[in-house]
């Protein structure tokens, strides 16, 4: 810093100025607050020019002209006269609710995934194309639908550029708190080792036709066509749906090699569950469906209703289904043998009452198949029926 030769000795003791030496460094005090003004508005003239370069190289630059005009045509407003939303406040926003950046290095290492969400778009995509190592996914889609609606036209581009997402370890997919709609997402996914396929709907009978969910033929092309895993796929569990009888006996039928089967709180369109295991059995007996179901390990029925459900069409299904048929000798049914490799039969109710209170428990075809062949066999116990409208459970 230059100072004046004369008042040198002013800056390197503690020497009180006299009215001369006072005056002069105040004129100096104002050169050098004139230096910083100067400079100091230099500063911001390249501080803008360092902006500005700045914005030529940013990736706003690259979003779509269509994806501004969204942002702006519901952030800006219609009427001139009214407030912009940018002027209103900020919306308070708990901490539990701001979304999370997961390095894609770390989506990597992942094994299981368990998602919670509401979002439109194709979210759940985006971020499972990362999960390379995954081999167990979750989505609880929360009653939303998969995709937006075909009226916008973000969801329209990100249609026609979705590919097919392949996961390549992954061998569990549950869906949980599924609208139709959501079955739109076998469309974009390829899982070629999938052994466990998990649907849960959401129980909204405005979400469905008169037919119930008809998924079956999407199904079928993303377990054969897309994933190519029907040799691998061996469980399917379906939960809190709505389904024909047909449309059920079709996926059945399309995946003999399935050994896990678990309907929980299925309803069918124009029968019940109990006509179900009757068509099915009536299959067997005059058409003869030789696979199907035919390696089945484990059964699941689970929420049934008491009401509906005819357990004695369960039992037929289980005595006439190879290879577990029951073969008569000398017209001797206690002489029969029941073979194959059903190692779990579970039944429960919607209501109960305490284990062993019903005729179930004690069918002969459940006598054999814990006595015979060592199966392990459920019966939850059944809703106490009154003569009353009300049903009380005992």
């Amino acid at each position: 810093m230059v100072r004046p030769r004369e008042f040198g000795h002013l800056f390197s003791t503690n020497t009180i100025p006299n009215i001369v030496e006072a005056a002069s460094v105040q004129s100096g005090i104002g050169m050098l607050n004139m230096k910083i003004s100067t400079l100091r508005k230099h500063l911001q003239e390249l501080e803008e020019d360092l902006r500005m370069h700045r914005a030529v190289l940013s990736s706003v630059r690259r979003m779509p002209i269509d994806v501004l005009g969204e942002i702006f045509r519901y952030a800006l407003p219609s009427d001139p006269v009214e407030e912009s939303e940018f002027e209103e406040p900020p919306e308070r926003v708990d901490r539990s609710k701001i979304p999370l950046y997961i390095p894609s290095t770390t989506l990597q290492r992942l094994t299981s995934l368990y998602l919670v969400c509401d979002w439109r778009g194709f979210h759940v995509l985006i971020l499972a194309q990362h999960c390379q190592s995954l081999e167990t996914l979750t989505a609880d889609f929360q009653g939303s639908h998969f995709i937006y609606s075909e009226t916008n036209p973000l969801a329209e581009r990100q249609l026609a550029n979705a590919k097919i997402i392949t996961i390549p370890n992954l061998r569990e997919l549950r869906l949980r708190n599924m609208m139709s709609a959501c079955v739109d997402i076998f469309e974009h996914l390829s899982t070629p080792k999938l052994v466990t396929l998990d649907l849960s709907f959401r129980s909204d009978p405005s979400d469905y036709g008169p037919d119930g969910y008809e998924f079956g033929p999407r199904l079928e092309k993303f377990i054969k066509t897309q994933s190519k895993c029907q040799d691998t796929f061996r469980a399917f569990k379906l939960r809190t749906a709505w389904i024909e009888s047909e449309e059920l006996i079709k996926i059945f039928k399309a995946y003999p090699l399935l050994t896990h089967v678990t309907l929980d709180d299925v309803s069918f369109g124009s029968g019940s569950i109990g006509s179900f295991w009757w068509e099915l059995w009536q299959q067997f007996l005059w058409y003869e469906i030789p696979k199907c179901l035919a390696g089945l390990e484990v059964l699941e029925l689970l929420q049934l209703p008491p009401t509906k459900f005819r357990f004695e069409h369960l039992c037929r299904f289980i005595e006439e289904r190879p290879p577990f048929r029951v073969r008569f000798v000398g017209g001797d049914s206690t002489k029969g043998e029941l073979k194959g490799n059903l190692t779990r039969l579970v039944v429960t109710y919607q209501k109960t009452k305490p284990l062993g209170l019903h005729r179930q428990d004690r069918s002969h075809v459940i006598w054999r198949l814990r006595r015979e062949c060592g199966t392990s066999v459920e019966i939850g116990p059944m809703l106490y029926e009154d003569s009353a409208s009300e049903h009380t459970p005992v």
